[in-house]
């Protein structure tokens, strides 16, 4: 329900994502396979495309040659070859000249949806290419292309996306947009582990190492080729052979220091050595990560768990969240900590000059609805999917409203995708119902 004097024009309708990490294993592929999925909105999206199918770029060299109806893409690293009849993938050498694809047919570059899968039947080089090295890959029945430039060193190549095309006009069997379609990348080596995919950024998935046996091959997933916004980076990945694994690991290195990927902070310059030491110095501090699980109900309980870690030989003390928890991501629970911060930082360096480190089970970037800071007056911060008018003016008491949404946004279903703002009001929403002349009709919750 509106409160007195809600009459502003502009809606926003927000939805809070979450994201979780994973770390596998403690070597450089442990943090350079950290998994985050690509972006779940699925409205349009807006702002500026990054990607276009109308670039120009003068004097782009590169290094593709065709022999009869084969066309391949050299890098200082592997070579990848594509049938142009199918554009499926024929070969992939190292420098050497050696094969590494087994003789089955290969996959390459497909479309999914759920269990749905069309192929990429045509490679060519753009007319006007706009990065060296790249080829575009379309499906002739329906339209949709995807470019990607390739470019690679040592013992590895990598495909970054230059342009998509006709993606953004699919829809699943119910006519909804939220099953759009992604594009996918598969190959099978010569034997399992003999060739691995990695992720470039969060807007692939990088499937290769999941189930059993073990991988034979490369499962790499673009899930929103779709999304051309300022925000997100193109999607980008690598292919690499694995010979064993001290030279996997001289790979990854490679990968972490050459091609763009997050570091974290160093004095001096981001380069290999540095990679290294930041590398082993974190396994020295995180290789017994023995936890001593506590559940203090008050502040003077918290350093009584202190002396009993130290005698299990735990070097970490772990507590659930909600020992802490407040409405405010920005702060601590007033009735755990009554000088807040302050008094969790306290026993933090009290809790260090034992030797023990603090662990916590918590989801990043959740915001609660009460939020003081964020939420109870909505932070233009805020993600929406839909940012939408007010039809007409609307006056207290009201338990419904009709806005008009941008054009070309859909009504996405789900609970957190029913949480709106108005002005400096956040109210949640019973139902958003289309109306034939193209508004949507709010009903809102009462408070």
């Amino acid at each position: 329900m509106l409160s007195e004097g809600a009459h502003c024009a502009q809606v926003s309708i927000t939805v809070t994502c979450l994201h979780s990490f994973r770390l596998p294993r403690v070597t450089p592929a442990a943090l350079l396979r950290l998994t985050q999925k690509a972006p779940t909105a699925r409205s349009a999206a807006l702002g500026t495309k990054y990607k276009t199918d109308d670039a120009v770029a003068l004097g782009v060299k590169d290094n593709i040659s065709t022999i009869g109806d084969t066309v391949t893409v050299s890098t200082a690293g592997l070579s990848l070859s594509f049938d142009m009849a199918s554009a499926k993938p024929v070969s992939l050498k190292n420098s050497k000249g050696d094969e590494l694809l087994d003789g089955s047919a290969q996959q390459g570059f497909y479309m999914q949806n759920g269990r749905n899968i069309t192929s990429f039947d045509t490679v060519t080089k753009p007319d006007a290419p706009g990065k060296p090295n790249e080829l575009l890959f379309s499906v002739a029945a329906t339209g949709q292309q995807i470019g990607w430039a390739f470019s690679g060193k040592n013992s590895y190549l990598t495909a970054n996306c230059t342009r998509t095309k006709g993606f953004e006009l699919l829809r699943d069997a119910k006519g909804s947009t939220s099953a759009t379609v992604g594009v996918s990348f598969a190959l099978v080596g010569k034997a399992p582990y003999s060739i691995r995919g990695i992720a470039l950024n969060y807007m692939v998935y990088d499937s290769t190492a999941e189930g059993e046996p073990g991988p034979a091959g490369v499962a790499l997933h673009y899930e929103a080729p779709w999304e051309n916004s300022t925000w997100n980076p193109p999607a980008g990945f690598g292919v690499y052979e694995r010979v064993d694994a001290a030279a996997e690991d001289e790979t990854l290195f490679d990968f972490w220091v050459e091609e763009g990927f997050p570091h974290p902070r160093v004095s001096g310059a981001w380069d290999r050595p540095a990679a290294k030491a930041w590398l082993t110095n974190w396994i020295n501090k995180t290789y017994d990560m023995s936890n001593f699980a506590m559940v203090p109900h008050n502040l003077s309980e918290w350093r009584e768990f202190i002396p009993l870690a130290k005698l299990a030989d735990a070097k970490v003390l772990w507590f659930n969240f909600r020992a802490w928890d407040y409405t405010s991501i920005d702060n601590v629970n007033p009735q755990m900590f009554p000088n807040g911060v302050a008094d969790f930082k306290s026993f933090s360096n009290d809790a260090a000059a034992q030797g023990l480190r603090l662990s916590t089970h918590r989801m990043s970037g959740g915001l609660d609805p009460r939020d003081p800071d964020y939420c109870v007056k909505p932070s233009p911060g805020l993600l929406a999917w839909c940012n939408a008018t007010l039809a007409q003016p609307v006056s207290a008491g009201r338990t419904s409203i009709v806005v008009t949404p941008a054009p070309g946004t859909e009504v996405q279903s789900g609970k957190a995708k029913q949480r709106c703002s108005i002005g400096d009001e956040h109210f949640d929403a019973k139902s958003i119902t289309p109306l034939p002349s193209g508004d949507w009709k709010v009903e809102l919750k009462s408070t």
